[in-house]
Formats: structure tokens, sequence, C-alpha cells
């Protein structure tokens, strides 16, 4: 809210100094570029096939471990993360809103403007939504539920200094009055990052996973349990550079139910959606095999 900076590594076009993000002109001018050409281009593909033979790349950075992350050539993906990431406008995102930052913008107002009036119109064709809705405030709905067994509704506040903030409220709060359930109202953007954090820890450490998969697929000689932990890591990896759309198909994949208590929440996994992941990992050699043990009678 104050404007200070608090991710890990800045985006493409800024660097951090002093916890405050500053404009590097070299990446910004990619920035700018992909925002223009992305008004002009005709195609999406196009693009992005023109940013290759360019040899322009995500933005490149070090895990605290000093492991390399990023430098990838674009897609699809990577250019709509670009394109409505509110932070090239002198935005910041915090506590599922965005608020005004102390740094400078990259991408003028009438620039961004223009560019997704071409993805609304773009989305008017194709039927292929670039945007979030309101429903994508709330990534758990339907799947939220309090120690009290009742369901935890989403809630949008009433507009406050032009901002609505996104909660999740005990059913019986509702239904019988405030207080009733001893649970709180939760605001939606942490609880959503908390639970990313812990599927992130799954993905780079699957042994909880595999633990709680039938031991029929995970000691089959078909199931190679490095390579599929190989794999969701390097999934891991990349989950930034995914559109939001495609990060909320995965978040509701991989999780059955979350129950929410007065200061704890439990993750509760969806073994059959782990497992589909798992094999869409694979190639097509073990994905044959699994699907084949996978059918075999008796087998579940």
């Amino acid at each position: 809210r104050n404007g200070l900076w608090h991710g890990s590594t800045a985006p493409l076009g800024y660097v951090i100094a002093h916890r405050r993000l500053v404009v590097d002109s070299a990446q910004a001018e990619i920035v700018r570029d992909i925002f223009r050409n992305f008004v002009s281009q005709p195609s999406v593909t196009d693009l992005v096939q023109d940013l290759a033979r360019r040899g322009i790349k995500t933005k490149r950075w070090k895990t605290k471990s000093g492991q390399a992350k990023g430098g990838r050539l674009f897609d699809k993906n990577a250019l709509y993360k670009v394109l409505n990431n509110r932070i090239y406008l002198g935005e910041l995102f915090y506590d599922n809103e965005w608020h005004s930052g102390e740094h400078d913008a990259i991408v003028s107002s009438e620039l961004w403007e223009q560019a997704h009036a071409v993805m609304a119109s773009r989305a008017r064709r194709t039927g292929v939504r670039n945007r979030t809705t309101q429903d994508d405030h709330f990534l758990l709905k339907g799947m939220l539920v309090g120690t009290d067994g009742h369901a935890m509704t989403p809630c949008l506040s009433s507009p406050y200094l032009g901002r609505r903030y996104a909660y999740y409220v005990p059913q019986r709060d509702i239904s019988v009055g405030a207080g009733e359930s001893g649970l709180p109202r939760i605001a939606a953007g942490k609880l959503h990052a908390s639970v990313w954090l812990y599927l992130r820890s799954c993905l780079r450490q699957p042994d909880e996973w595999f633990d709680a998969l039938s031991s029929t697929l995970t000691q089959h000689p078909t199931f190679d349990r490095r390579l599929v932990a190989e794999r969701l890591q390097k999934l891991e990896a990349k989950l930034d550079e995914f559109f939001p759309v495609v990060q909320k198909k995965l978040f509701r994949q991989l999780i059955e139910q979350v129950v929410v208590g007065k200061d704890s929440f439990v993750v509760r996994a969806n073994l059959k959606g782990i497992f589909d992941l798992m094999i869409e990992l694979l190639d097509e050699r073990y994905l044959a095999q699994l699907r084949e043990r996978l059918n075999a009678p008796g087998e579940h």
C-alpha cells in the first residue's frame, strides 16, 4: 500500500533498489515495443515469432540459492503476462487490489488502453478470454469450507476510494448473524497466496503427493518417480510465466477442498487431478503404459 516492492524479483523493465522498482531503460523499451507491436500486429503468433527472431526473451533472474531462472523465449502465456501487468502503469498489487506505486510507469495509459481494446476485440472474435473476470477474484469458489462444516461465501466489498476488496465470509455469519461461526472473514488474495505457496512447495518436493497416491501406480515399473518429480519441478519453475487463466485451471485441478479454521487452513488435495497432471507431463510412452495399467481389471 505504501508503494514499496515486496517481490523476490522485479518484472521485465525494472530492477530493485532500496525496496523500490527502478526503470531499466533497455528492458523498458522491450516492454513498450511489445505493447506497440501487439497493437499493430494482426497476429499474436506472428508477434511471438518476431520476438523469437530478434532473440528477445523473458526476464532473467537468480534465486537466493543462485539458481538461474527465466531467460526463455516468449510464448503466448508470457506475452499476455506482460500485457496484463498493471505494474507497467505505475501500480503495485497488494491484498488482492492494485495500488499506486512509487515507481515510474513504463507504458502510457493511452498505449495500455489501445492494447486492451485489441484484446477485447480478439476475445470477441475467437471466444478466448485474455482478461480476468470477477470470478477470478475467488479461485476457491465452491471449494472452501470452515471447520464448522459450512461453506465460505465469496464477497466483494462496496467500493471505497475507487477500490473493492475480495473476501470469503463464513456462511453462518451471513445466514444467522455476525460472529455465529466463530471463524474470521478472510481476504481472498492472502488465502490464495498461502495456498499457492503450499501447492508450489508440493510441486518442488512432491513426496507428499507420491505417498498419497495408490502404491499400485507409484510402485509400478512404468512409473518413473524421478522423472515425474523432475517435470513437476520444471512446471513450478515456469508457473509465473503462465497466463492467469491457466494458473487458475491448475490451481483448481490440484485442490479438492480447503478447510479454514480460526487461525489455520488445511488443503485437501485432488488425487485424480494430481495424477492427471503427472501423466500429462510424461511423454507418450509413459502415458500409454500408465493409462493401460490404470484401466486394467481390478486396478484403481
